[in-house]
């Protein structure tokens, strides 16, 4: 599928983007997007933790992870990180400002958590400044609906700070509309809404991916499978159901199958082991596609995840290639299982179609086409 003729769009103004935080390179991806549809785009973030996410020239990175050991002096450098940091966002104009998640705001510069402060945020909007707020992380509206899912990887009572409940609901108001990527962050958001306490737009825009940059590459080398699984937040993604429904196919299939699992690669590095990999393995506890199973769709690779029918729904998806996962060892194993008892030709068919799904749905230029759609349009 050429990009071109897919995604050029009419004509709009070009506009000056901030975006605020950075998950798994969400933000990278749509930047890249946005960039291509000739408009100005800047990232602030920490490069998302262990990740290490590149950051461009016209990025802002936040004073995050350290080698420094001094507990003392890392709270001082971190507040005059901020102090600098804030005050070049508080200088500058923009058009819109996309913010990732409500985490990403802190109350002031002394907060223990790195972050722009709501002053900050504020100084920007004032300037008659667009406002989008992402629902693609958990925020308390997730967890104050927790019970409505069939599955969650937080059954158990989360407690919100009433800190962080204040930020989060300053934001809201602020906000002039909800993005949502995925169905669990748009559920939270409409019962929010309509408790009438808040007036705000919502419009669900999937994961951004650059589809187009990515090779394609599946190779099945000696007759061997080989299964991935990156590990990240244990219990949370479900990592302990799926490794061990990862040991039991290779018990089961010593000869066909090689697993790798690796634990927290920065991001760079994870994606070239992804690259030498068949079977990609997201989550378990996912109704919907993360920013792993779409790096792994985009090279072709066999993705198993969330692709719940609600997930597809909000997006008219009609179908997808993505193998449904429950968080539960006997089905993750159940569907290993079935598509390593398919031919060659069988899997590199699912592989063709992983892509294409990929460049039709989540490719960084027709996601970046929907949200300048939506700021001309709605806001």
């Amino acid at each position: 599928v050429h990009v071109d003729s897919l995604y050029r769009p009419h004509k709009f103004n070009e506009m000056k983007i901030l975006i605020i935080g950075e998950f798994s390179g969400l933000a990278k991806n749509l930047k890249i997007g946005l960039n291509y549809l000739g408009n100005q785009v800047s990232i602030v973030s920490t490069g998302d933790g262990f990740k290490n996410i590149e950051i461009e020239k016209d990025d802002i990175l936040l004073y995050g992870q350290t080698t420094c050991r001094n507990r003392i002096l890392h709270y001082l450098y971190k507040i005059k990180d901020k102090i600098s940091k804030n005050r070049i966002l508080s200088k500058n104009k923009f058009d819109c400002v996309i913010l990732m998640n409500s985490h990403f705001i802190v109350r002031n510069i002394f907060s223990m958590s790195t972050g722009i402060t709501m002053k900050t945020l504020n100084n920007v909007l004032n300037r008659d400044c667009k406002f989008i707020l992402l629902a693609c992380g958990y925020e308390p509206c997730y967890y104050d609906n927790i019970h409505m899912f069939r599955y969650a990887p937080y059954l158990e009572t989360h407690r919100v700070s009433n800190s962080r409940r204040r930020i989060f609901n300053k934001i809201v108001q602020m906000a002039d509309v909800i993005v949502p990527t995925g169905y669990v962050y748009l559920l939270g958001f409409d019962v929010l809404k309509n408790s009438k306490k808040f007036n705000f737009k919502i419009s669900p825009i999937p994961l951004a991916y650059d589809v187009k940059s990515t090779d394609y590459k599946y190779e099945e080398k000696n007759n061997k499978i080989v299964i991935f699984h990156g590990i990240n937040r244990l219990k949370e993604k479900g990592s302990d159901l799926i490794m061990d429904a990862m040991l039991k196919i290779k018990d089961k299939y010593k000869e066909n199958v090689i697993l790798k699992i690796p634990s927290k690669l920065a991001y760079a590095d994870y994606i070239e082991e992804m690259k030498l990999s068949n079977i990609v393995i997201d989550q378990a506890y996912s109704y919907g596609l993360g920013m792993n199973a779409l790096i792994g769709l985009s090279m072709g690779k066999i993705v198993l995840g969330g692709a719940e029918p609600e997930s597809l729904d909000i997006f008219e998806i009609k179908n997808s290639p993505v193998v449904n996962i429950l968080p539960n060892v006997q089905d993750i194993f159940d569907k290993l299982e079935k598509i390593i008892l398919m031919t060659n030709e069988e899997r590199r068919e699912l592989s063709y179609a992983s892509r294409d799904y990929a460049m039709k749905n989540h490719d960084s230029v027709k996601i970046a086409n929907e949200y300048i759609t939506l700021i001309n349009k709605y806001i």
